[in-house]
Order: structure tokens, then C-alpha cells, then sequence
């Protein structure tokens, strides 16, 4: 049996966990969510519950119900959101210095050597 969404609507820190609650109405259930969600008045604890709810509902809710009820713009500007996004920026910038160093070793390679097998650019790709 799973959580009273009552219950889990009343306390700030619990919304996130309300989204987990059995309910026959989803979609009432996601408007009461953010309806108390845009209540909090602290901005900061207004965001990281945002953020902590869209992620337990993912769970759950499709993801074009949870676009209809939850604002994204809460969950871009929490710290928790944007400590993930430079981490996948700085993976990413890694991985691109990453591919031009192989690319740039494929070509040097080319015009020293001629044509470079795949087996020997899979390796130069691999390390």
C-alpha cells in the first residue's frame, strides 16, 4: 500500500516523495505537487525540492505529463542541476580534446605513412 498524498502534501521536504504516492488521478496528483511547490517561498528550497521531485516523478509519470505540470526553469537554476550540467560540459569538452588529439595523431600518421588500417585507428581511438 503506498504513501496518503495528503500526508506527503502538508510537509515541503516529503513533496518529492508524494510523487511516488498511489493515486487514481496522476495528473491531479502532479497539479497539487506543483501547486505546493510554487508555495515555498525560500527560492533555494524551492528549487532543490523541484529538482528532487522531477526526479522521483521520472520514476514514475511520462515525461510530456511532467513538462505539463512541473517547471523546468525551477529545476535548470538549482545548484543540484547546475553542478550536473558543468560536469557533462567538462565530460564533453574532455571527450572533444579527446577525439581532435586522436584525429590529429590519424592524420599525421596519414600523410608520414600513407593509409592507416582501421585495426591501427581503432587503437589510436581507443587509448
Amino acid at each position: 500500500m503506498g504513501a496518503r498524498p495528503t500526508f506527503l502534501l502538508a510537509t515541503p521536504g516529503l513533496l518529492p516523495l508524494a510523487a511516488l504516492a498511489q493515486t487514481n488521478t496522476p495528473e491531479a496528483l502532479l497539479q497539487q505537487i506543483a501547486a505546493q511547490v510554487d508555495m515555498i517561498e525560500e527560492i533555494e528550497e524551492q528549487r532543490n525540492i523541484s529538482v528532487c521531485v522531477e526526479v522521483l516523478a521520472s520514476l514514475k509519470f511520462d515525461r510530456n505529463l511532467l513538462k505539463q505540470y512541473l517547471r523546468e526553469d525551477l529545476m535548470r537554476e538549482s545548484p543540484i542541476y547546475q553542478e550536473i550540467l558543468q560536469e557533462g560540459v567538462h565530460r564533453g569538452l574532455q571527450q572533444g580534446l579527446q577525439q581532435g588529439k586522436c584525429e590529429t595523431v590519424i592524420r599525421l600518421l596519414t600523410r608520414r605513412i600513407g593509409i592507416v588500417k582501421p585495426e591501427l585507428r581503432s587503437e589510436i581511438q581507443l587509448s
